[in-house]
């Protein structure tokens, strides 16, 4: 009786998480077009990074998620190029709570985000740039934008190496094309693994789940600058599926029912969507 009560508590809980995103996403496109109306920074950079991980903070409390950061004390200073796993819409917010308000980064997002009000304004905001993936020629544009941009405002750069999200939980092969621009702007390329995403996303349950995020060792300019990226991918894949085994051979055995359960909940879900939507 008392888990189903707290149940109920935690629905009303995940929506303020969600409108909280909402109004913080509507308040960053607002700022811009003030700025770009006065021709004035009205609304520095600083300030809506600060604003943005408030509001991200705030969200994932209501929501009843906390971040474990493993290994902060490895990123780079500076401009660095981050490539975690990609299986969850919140990664990024994970990665925003996770690294604090003082590490600043864009992202490089689908072009399909910009109609989202729920992430589109802290996009815009975090002056980060949209990749059409179907136009090979614009995302080289994208990456080369955000590759200049990291050199010269001295950001970091999250992109997700398997292009899109992984629908099941497991580890998608890793594109080569997402370190050519590390490599052009001499940039350290930082792997990191985002874990246990599928028992966060049980908004339902009553208890407080823990997304753990792993820092690895960054791979330095100077060591990879005249490797084949598809070696640099292949290196990167290697660390990252690394740490999601050894993750999962140290869950109990209830942890672990618990974890496939959901991945074949949410691999289900999944197929349903996408087979609704072939025809």
């Amino acid at each position: 009786m008392k888990m189903n009560i707290l149940q109920l508590f935690r629905i009303p809980f995940t929506w303020l998480g969600g409108y909280a995103l909402y109004r913080g996403s509507k308040k960053q496109n607002k700022w811009l077009k003030k700025n770009k109306k006065n021709q004035e920074d009205l609304y520095p950079y600083e300030n809506r990074w600060a604003h943005m991980y408030k509001k991200t903070k705030k969200a994932l409390k209501w929501i009843g998620v906390d971040v474990e950061v493993v290994n902060k004390e490895l990123l780079p200073k500076g401009a660095f190029w981050m490539t975690p796993n990609h299986t969850s819409n919140f990664d990024g917010l994970y990665i925003i709570k996770g690294l604090s308000q003082k590490f600043e980064f864009i992202a490089i997002a689908k072009d399909e985000l910009k109609t989202n009000k729920f992430s589109n304004g802290f996009i815009n905001g975090s002056e980060s740039v949209y990749l059409d993936p179907k136009d090979i020629r614009s995302s080289v544009n994208s990456m080369n934008m955000a590759g200049k941009i990291a050199v010269n405002k001295s950001r970091g750069v999250v992109i997700f190496p398997e292009g899109t999200r992984s629908l099941d939980g497991n580890l998608l092969p890793f594109k080569a094309g997402s370190y050519k621009m590390a490599q052009k702007y001499f940039i350290p390329i930082v792997p990191v693994t985002i874990l246990n995403t599928m028992a966060a996303r049980q908004w339902w349950k009553p208890w407080k789940r823990t997304v753990k995020i792993v820092i690895h060792q960054p791979l330095k300019p100077a060591a990879v600058i005249n490797m084949p990226t598809q070696l640099i991918a292949d290196k990167v894949y290697k660390t990252i599926k690394n740490e999601q085994d050894k993750w999962y051979a140290s869950l109990s055995p209830k942890a672990k029912q618990h974890h496939d359960s959901e991945v074949k909940r949410v691999s289900n879900r999944n197929k349903k969507h996408l087979a609704k939507n072939a025809y």
